[in-house]
Protein backbone atom coordinates (compact mmCIF):
# COMPACT_ATOMS: atom_id res chain seq x y z
CA UNK A 1 0.00 0.00 0.00
CA UNK A 2 1.22 3.15 -0.60
CA UNK A 3 0.54 6.95 0.91
CA UNK A 4 0.40 10.39 -0.46
CA UNK A 5 0.62 12.62 3.01
CA UNK A 6 -0.44 11.64 6.40
CA UNK A 7 -1.64 14.62 8.98
CA UNK A 8 -0.94 14.26 12.31
CA UNK A 9 -3.34 17.01 13.65
CA UNK A 10 -5.87 17.55 11.10
CA UNK A 11 -9.12 19.37 11.65
CA UNK A 12 -9.78 20.71 7.95
CA UNK A 13 -11.02 17.01 6.73
CA UNK A 14 -14.00 16.07 9.48
CA UNK A 15 -15.56 17.14 12.15
CA UNK A 16 -12.96 17.41 15.30
CA UNK A 17 -9.48 16.82 15.73
CA UNK A 18 -8.06 13.18 14.13
CA UNK A 19 -4.91 11.96 12.20
CA UNK A 20 -5.23 11.58 8.24
CA UNK A 21 -3.98 9.53 6.48
CA UNK A 22 -4.52 9.93 2.51
CA UNK A 23 -3.72 6.38 0.55
CA UNK A 24 -2.94 5.67 -2.88
CA UNK A 25 -4.98 3.50 -5.97
CA UNK A 26 -9.01 5.09 -5.39
CA UNK A 27 -11.14 3.06 -7.98
CA UNK A 28 -14.13 6.07 -7.91
CA UNK A 29 -12.60 8.19 -9.60
CA UNK A 30 -15.27 10.69 -8.48
CA UNK A 31 -16.40 13.67 -11.23
CA UNK A 32 -14.48 16.88 -9.41
CA UNK A 33 -12.21 14.99 -6.83
CA UNK A 34 -9.74 17.53 -5.69
CA UNK A 35 -6.92 14.57 -4.76
CA UNK A 36 -6.54 13.16 -8.60
CA UNK A 37 -2.53 12.36 -7.74
CA UNK A 38 -4.00 9.94 -5.40
CA UNK A 39 -5.93 7.77 -7.91
CA UNK A 40 -2.82 5.63 -8.97
CA UNK A 41 -1.68 2.94 -6.90
CA UNK A 42 1.83 2.92 -7.54
CA UNK A 43 1.51 6.94 -6.84
CA UNK A 44 2.93 8.09 -3.39
CA UNK A 45 5.31 6.49 -1.06
CA UNK A 46 5.38 2.79 0.44
CA UNK A 47 3.52 2.42 3.89
CA UNK A 48 6.29 1.37 6.08
CA UNK A 49 6.31 0.10 9.41
CA UNK A 50 7.80 2.89 10.65
CA UNK A 51 5.02 5.25 9.45
CA UNK A 52 2.73 3.01 11.64
CA UNK A 53 4.43 3.19 14.55
CA UNK A 54 4.42 7.21 14.09
CA UNK A 55 0.72 6.98 13.54
CA UNK A 56 0.52 4.77 16.65
CA UNK A 57 2.21 7.16 18.78
CA UNK A 58 0.48 10.36 17.59
CA UNK A 59 -2.91 8.86 18.33
CA UNK A 60 -1.56 7.62 21.47
CA UNK A 61 -0.09 11.64 22.32
CA UNK A 62 -2.38 12.94 25.89
CA UNK A 63 -1.09 16.44 24.57
CA UNK A 64 -3.84 16.06 21.81
CA UNK A 65 -7.30 14.88 22.29
CA UNK A 66 -8.67 13.04 19.29
CA UNK A 67 -12.61 13.71 18.41
CA UNK A 68 -14.09 12.65 15.05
Amino acid sequence: MNYHQYYPVDIVNGPGTRCTLFVSGCVHECPGCYNKSTWRVNSGQPFTKAMEDQIINDLNDTRIKRQG
